[in-house]
């Protein structure tokens, strides 16, 4: 069996952009774009304060898990984010991203 695929954080980037274009859970986001709980966490964070990802105010839904009011909210994809998703997604780009992310495969295996 060969090695796994990792996908590279553009990918990560244009799935979660490309997911949240109506606005989603949280964790059907994470589910969608198969990222984990932990891989999330920065990528969120760095999208939303790029302005590419934005949190609708009021959350969605509140439950409770236990004695804890849990919150989930919701997110979507700016017009700054479809910008960038059109772009990232635009085949010249592609074709750059796709040679980066193999240059830093081969630099990895050394």
């Amino acid at each position: 069996m060969g090695k796994a695929m990792r996908r590279s954080k553009f990918e990560q980037i244009i799935d979660t952009l490309s997911h949240a274009v109506q606005p989603i859970i949280k964790s059907h986001l994470l589910s969608k774009a198969n990222i984990s709980y932990y891989q999330a966490q920065p990528l969120l964070k760095f999208l939303e304060e790029k302005g590419y990802l934005e949190i609708i105010d009021p959350p969605c839904l509140t439950y409770k898990r236990g004695k804890e009011r849990k919150t989930n909210f919701m997110y979507l994809t700016t017009q700054k984010g479809l910008e960038a998703l059109k772009l990232l997604n635009s085949p010249p780009l592609k074709g750059l991203l796709d040679c980066y992310e193999w240059i830093r495969e081969q630099k990895e295996e050394k």
